[in-house]
């Protein structure tokens, strides 16, 4: 008979002579095994060009109330469609958005029939809100900065934001990104591609009321952590508010506006 003592020096001696190794299993057979590294998906977010409900994708014209059915895309079953202003696609919410595709209109507010669409009397339809069709398309210009800049690195991103602001006084939007990685390198290239595309955006859609809006002031407002350390610019006029991050996050805002 030993003591307890010496019964858990006795374990403990034989936990550390085990040699623990790794291996990878398939995802059915990995139930009671302990996860030896982080799982990383592939995208930090999920996509965000999925329809939020049933109805038909179009191209948006004001002055087009019927649409051709050219095809159906229902939730995880995508099928390539190119829309022009005269044809639709019937679509189902969670499903990606066909090519083209900028306004979805409520299956309650159409018409269908076994080749057309019709707008119902009284029902209306508006291109998608010009700020927030901005903001989804600067996060996901950010996701692709790599591949639109030779050289530039592909890197994990932890966090992309775009906000975009209506100034009156000025009579422009405002555009402010911000990012943030935890890898070595920086991410100012990430959050000045999220502003400059969401700047582009806005004047797509705004370019049939006025074509001779401008881009201008696209700078790096701050950052922190990274390589070159802390950066912040020096701008009196600057009106953002920042927001704080230690732990060596990287940290990345920056603003440009669209007058």
């Amino acid at each position: 008979m030993i003591s307890f003592d010496e019964a858990c020096k006795i374990i403990e001696k034989g936990f550390h002579e085990i040699k623990p190794e790794t291996e990878k299993v398939l995802l059915e057979r990995s139930l009671h095994r302990t996860l030896a590294e982080d799982v990383i998906a592939d995208v930090d977010l999920p996509p965000f060009n999925n329809s939020a409900m049933d109805g038909i994708a179009v191209k948006y014209n004001e002055n087009i109330n019927e649409w051709k059915i050219i095809g159906e895309i229902s939730a995880g079953n995508y099928e390539e469609f190119e829309l022009n202003d005269n044809c639709a696609v019937t679509i189902m919410t969670g499903s990606r958005l066909p090519e083209f595709c900028d306004t979805i209109i409520p299956i309650e507010d159409i018409d269908l029939n076994k080749d057309t669409a019709s707008l119902k009397e009284n029902s209306k339809i508006k291109k998608g809100d010009v700020l927030t069709v901005a903001k989804i398309a600067g996060i996901q210009a950010a996701k692709k900065t790599a591949e639109l800049i030779p050289l530039c690195h592909n890197i994990f991103i932890t966090k992309i934001d775009v906000e975009l602001q209506l100034n009156e006084g000025k009579k422009c939007v405002e555009i402010k990104s911000f990012a943030k990685t935890k890898s070595e390198t920086g991410i100012e290239m990430e959050a000045l591609i999220a502003a400059s595309v969401a700047a582009l955006t806005v004047y797509d859609m705004c370019k049939a009321i006025d074509r001779s809006m401008v881009i201008s002031e696209t700078k790096l407002i701050s950052k922190t952590g990274g390589k070159s350390g802390t950066y912040k610019l020096d701008d009196s006029n600057n009106k953002w508010e920042y927001k704080e991050y230690s732990f060596g996050i990287q940290q990345v805002v920056e603003q440009s506006n669209l007058n």
